[in-house]
Order: structure tokens, then C-alpha cells, then sequence
């Protein structure tokens, strides 16, 4: 027994050992990884700083491509060096070129894996860098260049416009050699699947617009522009009552989506003053028309008529699973659940808000009991302030019996209060807190 107990011992501590020595392996490759990337970063950029500080006749045209070996810190990079004439098609054919583009590549060997760094630059002549606007698209969420961007110049006020779309390296363009008579352009940054940006003259909105118009000051002016692009997704917002039947008829304004301006907060979509319609379905099925795509872009989304979605017959009471105010994420299909209920059938809503501003108080507990019918039910307020009181203990919807109920409310910074209501029907009942001095 003694031999058996000996190997066995002898074959965990074996087995924590090289578990313990791969894991240690791991995290020395991981970080030897890291300060590879490191390395051949910095290597790309003191190449690429190289160039940008040379004169546009002492950068050399490199193709085909050269490739060196460079050691830098006990580790091997593979430097490759390219530089081409490029001819805009904007302006016409040029047999010269019209700029050069230099891409710098550094290439490493991790294990059996190769990895790469790459920056690509555009460089134009000192004679034609007056009027020249460039632009680069990326996406907002993973900031990765994306090629097939179609970038449309307009002047603002007037019939010139020009486009061009971004390169899959860079994910830029270059408008070079601009009328000097134009001074300021609008731009439309579009690609299918994405949500569209689009710039503004703040001298003509009613707003601050996040995306201003580019403005060239005069003919030897040049701009720079970063533009994020975020995938856009599908929307629906459906209407049902408290047993899950769909509610037709009911008219929503949705606003949201992604911001385009401040003072006051604006975005791409508003529907207010023209309301849609929940189908016979109880849905919505939403489309913005300033996404190529015609979907929706992500962001955050209210209804602007959310004190006034009861009708029909129904009186709006929240929306399900708490989802408001509505976020919706870059790229997915998704669904906002508002809920009903019948106006006939006894129930009790209660809004809570703060007194000195009328904003509603998120997160207050309400407490509603009637001592001698045995009800006592506590609920904390959503997003809305609102608190619903209709469900038994098993979660399914049972009418309130007719009569008096006590409601207390607090929340955290707040004094309490209270108030004594009578169900009959729908019953809504607005109560405020006063903020602790």
C-alpha cells in the first residue's frame, strides 16, 4: 500500500507541476507577444516619421516593394517599404501620379504565427496641398479602417459635389487641387450596413451640431477628418396588455438613435409631430432613411409622447422587463416591449416625482396595503417613476378590489410621503418627493 499511495502522490504533484509550468509558459509567451507588438509599432512609426519628414521630391518611389531584417531587442522584424504613385481619378488621368502613398509593414514571427503592423500615409506636392481635404472612416466599435466608404463632398449652397470611396488599407481618401472659390463643404460619410454621418453649418440648424461643415479658409488651407461609422440594426416596438394580446392602434414619436447635435440634444431619427402606429400586430417595425440600409442606428432611444401613449381603451404602465429608456446595440435586431393595460379593470398606478423638478424618481419603494382586505404589496419605481400594482403572488394579473388603499413611498434622499387612494377602474395617482435638506 505503500508503494501504490507513493505513486499516486508522485503523479498529482507531476500533474500540478506541468499544469503550474504550461500556465507559466503561457503568460512568458504572452508577454513576449506583448512587447513584440510594442516593438514593431514603434518600428513602424520611426519608419513612417522617416518619410513625413522628408520633401515630397526626396521621397523615392519603392516598387516593387523592399523588404529588410531589423533586430530590436533580441527579437527579428521583417520591414517591408512600399511607395506608389497614385492617380485620382477625381481629377482626370495623370500618367505621373498625382500623390504617393507610402505602406509601411512589419512582420514578426510569434511560435508558428505571423503577425503584422501596418500604416499607410498619403503624401501630396507642396504645389497642390492648397484645397485639400482628407478624410478617414473607421468603425466605432472595433476603430478598424473600412474600405468601401463612399465619401461625397457638397459645397454648401451651391452645385458642386464630388465623391470618392475609402481604400481597404486606410480606409481613406484624399480630395486634393479644391476649387479656391468654395470655402466650405458639407460632408455624407455612407456605406451599407452602417449608420450615416453627415456634417452641419451651425449657422443654419437649430442646434450645435457634433459633426461640423469643413471650412477652408483659403486656397492654401487643408483639413483632416476621423470619421466613426456603427453598424446599424433592426427595430421593432411592439404593444402588448397585461395577458400578452397584442394592442393596436396605439401612436408612439420615437427619437433617438445617434446623436447628431447638442443645445438640445438631437439625433438622427425623430418622429415627433408625426407619430406612427402600432399595426394589428401591436408593432412597429422601424426605418430611418438617412441609413443607406434604411435600418436604425444604435444609441439610445425615448418616446417623446410617453405621458400620452394611453388610448383605446389602454392606459400605458411601463415597459417590460424595465427597458426604458431603450438602448440599442450596434448591429442586431431587437424589440421594445410596451405594456398595457385595460382601462375597465381595477388597478393602481402610481408615478412618483421629485417635486422641485417634476423628473421622475427612479428606484423609490412603494408600499400599497389595505389592512382589512389583507393586501400589502410593495413595488420599486422604473425608470419612468412608475410602480404598478396588479399581480398576485404568483405573478399572474388579478384585479384590485374596489375600495381604499394606503400608499407609502420613499427613496434614498428623499423625505418620505404618503397618501390614501381610491381604485376604481384604472387608477392613476401622481405622488412627490421632496428632497432631504
Amino acid at each position: 500500500m505503500t508503494l501504490i499511495e507513493s505513486l499516486i502522490g508522485i503523479a498529482l504533484v507531476s500533474f500540478i507541476m506541468v499544469n503550474m509550468y504550461m500556465i507559466l509558459a503561457q503568460a512568458v509567451r504572452l508577454m513576449a507577444d506583448a512587447k513584440q507588438q510594442i516593438g514593431a509599432t514603434a518600428l513602424a512609426t520611426e519608419r513612417t516619421e522617416y518619410y513625413r519628414n522628408q520633401s515630397y521630391e526626396n521621397i523615392p518611389i519603392i516598387d516593387p516593394s523592399t523588404i529588410a531584417n531589423i533586430e530590436r531587442s533580441n527579437f527579428t522584424y521583417q520591414v517591408e517599404t512600399s511607395i506608389v504613385m497614385i492617380d485620382d481619378p477625381e481629377n482626370g488621368v495623370n500618367s505621373e501620379g498625382d500623390y504617393k502613398q507610402v505602406r509601411i509593414s512589419v512582420t514578426w514571427m510569434s511560435g508558428l504565427e505571423e503577425h503584422e503592423v501596418f500604416f499607410v500615409n498619403n503624401f501630396a506636392p507642396t504645389g497642390i496641398t492648397h484645397g485639400t481635404i482628407f478624410i478617414r472612416a473607421y468603425d466605432g466599435a472595433s476603430y478598424s479602417s473600412l474600405g468601401g466608404v463612399l465619401i461625397r463632398l457638397d459645397e454648401a449652397g451651391g452645385p458642386f459635389t464630388t465623391s470618392q470611396l475609402t481604400d481597404n488599407d486606410s480606409g481613406s481618401v484624399l480630395f486634393w487641387g479644391l476649387d479656391e472659390n468654395i470655402s466650405e463643404y458639407q460632408i455624407t460619410i455612407s456605406k451599407d450596413g452602417y449608420g450615416t454621418v453627415t456634417t452641419f453649418d451651425p449657422s443654419s440648424t437649430s442646434f450645435d451640431p457634433i459633426y461640423k461643415n469643413i471650412a477652408l479658409i483659403d486656397k492654401n488651407d487643408s483639413a483632416l477628418r476621423y470619421f466613426p461609422l456603427r453598424q446599424t440594426s433592426d427595430l421593432t416596438i411592439k404593444a402588448a396588455d397585461e395577458q400578452d394580446s397584442d394592442v393596436p392602434g396605439i401612436d408612439i414619436e420615437l427619437v433617438g438613435g445617434q446623436k447628431i447635435g447638442n443645445d438640445p440634444d438631437t439625433y438622427d431619427y425623430d418622429d415627433t409631430g408625426s407619430s406612427k402606429e402600432t399595426n394589428s400586430d401591436g408593432e412597429i417595425v422601424y426605418q430611418n432613411s438617412n441609413n443607406v440600409d434604411l435600418k436604425m442606428s444604435p444609441g439610445n432611444y425615448e418616446i417623446a409622447n410617453v405621458d400620452s401613449l394611453s388610448e383605446n381603451g389602454f392606459e400605458f404602465i411601463g415597459a417590460s422587463d424595465n427597458r426604458y429608456p431603450f438602448m440599442l446595440a450596434a448591429g442586431i435586431g431587437d424589440t421594445l416591449e410596451l405594456v398595457f393595460v385595460d382601462e375597465l379593470k381595477n388597478s393602481l398606478l402610481v408615478k412618483v416625482k421629485d417635486t422641485s423638478d417634476n423628473v421622475p424618481v427612479k428606484n423609490a419603494s412603494v408600499r400599497v396595503y389595505n389592512s382589512t382586505l389583507g393586501y400589502d404589496e410593495t413595488v420599486t419605481s422604473d425608470a419612468l417613476g412608475f410602480a404598478f400594482f396588479r399581480f398576485d403572488d404568483t405573478g399572474t394579473f388579478e384585479e384590485l378590489v374596489a375600495d381604499d388603499y394606503e400608499v407609502e413611498v420613499s427613496a434614498d434622499g428623499y423625505d418620505s410621503n404618503q397618501a390614501t387612494v381610491t381604485v376604481e377602474t384604472f387608477t392613476a395617482e401622481e405622488i412627490s418627493l421632496v428632497l432631504v435638506e
